[in-house]
């Protein structure tokens, strides 16, 4: 007699000969989903932390999209005569309680002045490499009080790539952490 299991589950065996004991839930040691998310209980003998992202406490997330600014960035002398359109995103991880709370500005940041600076980076000082190009931008970000993590998004759609493309990007995350 065959029985069918449905997709996702197994059967288990019960305890008996051959069968020291039952098993044990782990921790899921993925770096791509915490077992706090995962509804693992934690080991044995161990507190549970607050739920972590590659080590860095959660946060509320504020978002700008498509940050466009002209710069002079790259390896060619073209790129540095002639200068391309870049895009930039951004997403700032803070704490936007106690500024909902009070409803109050001055306790979360300013998404209109990080936007400002940032295209004031692209538009400033020419580099070689999109990769320092989106350093730069996250250490702007992250000189604003309660930003305590940042993830660039830098975006060239004009590089001098010989082949057809959408676009190149490079994505860095930084933090106080």
């Amino acid at each position: 007699m065959s029985r069918r299991v449905p997709q996702g589950k197994r059967t288990v065996k019960p305890l008996g000969a051959g069968r020291a004991e039952a098993p044990v839930a782990r921790p899921c040691q993925c770096s791509q989903v915490d077992s706090f998310e995962a509804r693992v209980p934690p080991a044995h003998g161990t507190e549970r932390l607050p739920p972590t992202i590659a080590g860095v406490i959660r946060v509320d997330r504020v978002a700008l999209r498509g940050l466009k600014a002209r710069g002079y960035h790259g390896v060619f002398p073209k790129e540095r005569e002639e200068g391309q359109t870049f895009i930039v995103d951004l997403v700032l991880g803070l704490d936007t309680r106690p500024a909902a709370a009070d409803d109050d500005l001055a306790k979360t940041v300013h998404y209109g002045i990080v936007a400002e600076e940032v295209v004031a980076v692209v538009e400033g000082e020419p580099v070689d490499l999109i990769e320092t190009l989106a350093e730069r931008i996250a250490q702007a970000c992250l000189k604003h009080e309660g930003v305590q993590e940042v993830e660039v998004c830098v975006h060239k759609p004009d590089a001098p790539i010989t082949v057809p493309f959408d676009d190149v990007t490079v994505t860095i995350t930084r933090s106080r952490v």
